[in-house]
C-alpha cells in the first residue's frame, strides 16, 4: 500500500482487530513510528485503551512488527511525503474485524 504523509492507513483513527493479527513493514528500507496500546477486555465491545497506555515505538526500515490478537494501533507515520509499506493480513481484516478507537 501507498501512504501519504499525514494520513493512516485505512484512514481509522486507533484501530484494534479482536481476531486476527497483522504485520506491517515498510518498503524499501525506511524508518517509520507505530503506537500501539495492548490488548484489554476483548470481549466488551466498548472497551478502549487508556491514554496512558498509548506507546510510539520507531520502526527500523528493515524489520517487520507483528500485531498480536486486538493490539491497538496507528501508523504507518512518517516524515517523507509517501512511503510503500506491506501489511500481512486477512483480505477483509478491515471489514470484518475492526473496532475503532477514540484514544
Amino acid at each position: 500500500m501507498r501512504c501519504r504523509r499525514g494520513r493512516l492507513a485505512g484512514g481509522a483513527v486507533f484501530p484494534c482487530h479482536r481476531s486476527v493479527t497483522q504485520t506491517p513493514a515498510s518498503v524499501g528500507g525506511f524508518d517509520w513510528v507505530m503506537t500501539v496500546a495492548p490488548p484489554i477486555a476483548l470481549e466488551d465491545p466498548d472497551a478502549e485503551p487508556r491514554l496512558e497506555d498509548i506507546r510510539a515505538f520507531l520502526i527500523p526500515g528493515d524489520l517487520a512488527v507483528m500485531l498480536h490478537v486486538g493490539t491497538w494501533h496507528a501508523g504507518p507515520l512518517f516524515d517523507a511525503e509517501e512511503m510503500s509499506f506491506f501489511n500481512l493480513e486477512l483480505a477483509d481484516t478491515n471489514i470484518v474485524d475492526q473496532r475503532i478507537g477514540t484514544a
